[in-house]
């Protein structure tokens, strides 16, 4: 079956990982990225079905299902990645010594979150919607410099 193009280079990636961890004789490392190759085939397959049904969307002109496929797509992957802690997997900053240790998530097989309805998504979309179109330009402003660290007011901040 096919599974969603970005899940499936992150399979290859893991499967390299894994070789060089039996190598290194990290085996409770090569086990975890086997239990998440796994999970990622599962959740890369739905997504692909997914992709399927927002192309089929596409060439109906639907693009309002277009549009929520697209986003459920987004919300899914992303949900599924953390959940397997996959960028902790992938050591994308060097050996990372807890892939060495047991953890929850891979105690046993694991279970993948349950995936977004469009119904799910349509909400979450609207709820978004709703909440910067209700903050006033001013409130959106103090929201940025809030993040930031620097004052609207101009003051400059961190003790003057």
């Amino acid at each position: 079956m096919y599974v969603e193009e970005s899940i499936a280079e992150i399979i290859r990636e893991m499967e390299e990982k894994k070789l060089q961890a039996v190598g290194a004789e990290r085996f409770e490392y090569a086990r975890k990225l086997k239990l998440c190759m796994t999970a990622l085939r599962t959740a890369g397959e739905r997504l692909g079905r997914y992709a399927l049904a927002k192309r089929q969307a596409v060439q109906q002109e639907d693009f309002t299902t277009a549009k929520l496929r697209k986003e459920q797509i987004e919300m899914y992957k992303s949900v599924v990645l953390k959940h397997l802690l996959v960028n902790d997997l992938l050591e994308v900053n060097g050996l990372n010594a807890s892939n060495d240790l047991a953890s929850e998530v891979y105690a046993s097989k694991p279970i993948l979150p349950p995936a977004p309805s469009l119904q799910d998504v349509a909400q979450a979309l609207a709820e978004a919607h709703y909440q910067t179109s209700t903050m006033s330009p001013k409130s959106i402003q103090d929201d940025r410099s809030s993040l930031d660290g620097c004052s609207s007011s101009g003051g400059g901040g961190w003790g003057g």
